[in-house]
């Protein structure tokens, strides 16, 4: 039998009917594809009154503390790849709330092509770009979760650039693939210029470019290249991998936009949150992660047995893993609710490890 994930593998120290709770919202949100309280309480497989089901999912925000290295290291275990180099991605998300402004800052892991989900995130309480102590303090927490991790790649968009941050990257031996603006000042023959000029030759559908240059007191390389638009996107990374590879990784970054797109809308609709405490906020932030893993490892767990439809016209599968996962989850939701409600805490991961065949045996 394929596993979501081992029983030994999820181990959150909480007390049983708070470990429960936990399963259950994570499932109501992706029953009820919402993270409202009444919407979510609404799937409960219980005795009690939605008035009482919306208390304990309230009196759990209120009181339960989640330990982010413990949550990101459930993440990866539920996914599977506890053990396995990590491809990373940097980027914020942010949307407002009358006159709140939520602006998140996350570090996602990429799931072997299938999907990107959340490992570490903070809520940034301002508008606007993260500050590189922003950024190293959200690594430095990932490197303490989990002392062994290796990363294979980390990758992010135009806003995050700045001379410290390039100079922890390298201090940490990250090897990044970050995209940089076109005026970015790089060093040439003891003068400052704009990276864009370098590039200036190439046409749509020319071969990339690769230079090594040196850059904030290091000698990186920079790779750059025309859209199909005509746009000049340019890489600047501190490997020294043959210029379609480094393309090809910086490409990966889009299945973290695709993130958003499923937690905001798509998926579990976040921006409905009435939630504007920043402590609630990185706790429903936390189970909206897990539930997204939940997602694509069942999506993976389907696939296999019944194949997502290719489309060769696009180069792409029909439906996301995410989206797959997503739509059989809610298909056996409300029985896997209803054991869950019915069961102890322990026989709680039991039930979701071989929840696939739930609908395989009818």
């Amino acid at each position: 039998m394929t596993h979501l994930f081992h029983p030994h593998t999820i181990q959150l120290g909480w007390h049983p009917s708070r470990t429960k709770c936990f399963f259950e919202i994570a499932l109501g949100i992706i029953q009820s594809q919402s993270v409202q309280m009444q919407r979510i309480a609404a799937h409960f497989k219980d005795d009690t009154s939605l008035k009482g089901r919306v208390q304990r999912i309230y009196r759990f925000f209120v009181d339960q503390e989640i330990d982010p290295a413990e949550m990101s290291r459930s993440i990866l275990n539920c996914l599977g790849i506890q053990d396995a180099p990590l491809n990373l991605v940097l980027d914020r998300t942010n949307w407002e709330f009358g006159e709140k402004s939520i602006n998140y800052l996350v570090l996602a892991v990429q799931v072997h092509g299938l999907g990107v989900v959340p490992l570490m995130w903070t809520e940034l309480s301002k508008k606007g770009n993260s500050n590189t102590s922003e950024r190293t303090t959200l690594l430095d927490e990932l490197f303490a979760a989990i002392p062994y991790v290796q990363i294979t790649s980390l990758t992010a968009d135009r806003e995050f650039i700045g001379k410290n941050w390039v100079k922890y990257l390298m201090k940490k031996d990250i090897p990044f693939f970050i995209r940089i603006k076109q005026n970015r000042l790089v060093d040439w023959s003891g003068e400052h210029v704009q990276a864009g000029s370098f590039f200036e030759h190439l046409s749509v559908g020319s071969s990339p470019r690769k230079l090594y240059k040196a850059i904030d007191g290091y000698d990186l390389t920079l790779v750059g290249i025309l859209s199909k638009d005509g746009e000049l996107i340019v890489i600047l990374t501190n490997t020294d991998m043959a210029s379609k590879k480094v393309l090809s990784i910086y490409k990966t970054r889009w299945g973290i936009e695709c993130l958003f797109k499923n937690l905001k809308h798509n998926g579990f609709n976040l921006e409905e949150t009435h939630m504007k405490i920043p402590e609630r906020l990185g706790k429903l932030m936390a189970i909206c992660a897990f539930a997204t893993a939940l997602c694509i490892r069942m999506g993976r767990v389907k696939h296999v047995r019944h194949p997502i439809p290719y489309k060769k016209s696009v180069k792409s599968y029909l439906y996301s893993f995410f989206q797959y996962g997503l739509n059989h989850l809610r298909c056996i939701g409300d029985e896997v609710l209803r054991l869950i409600a019915s069961l102890k805490c322990k026989e709680i991961i039991a039930v979701l490890s071989s929840c696939y065949d739930l609908r395989a045996k009818k």
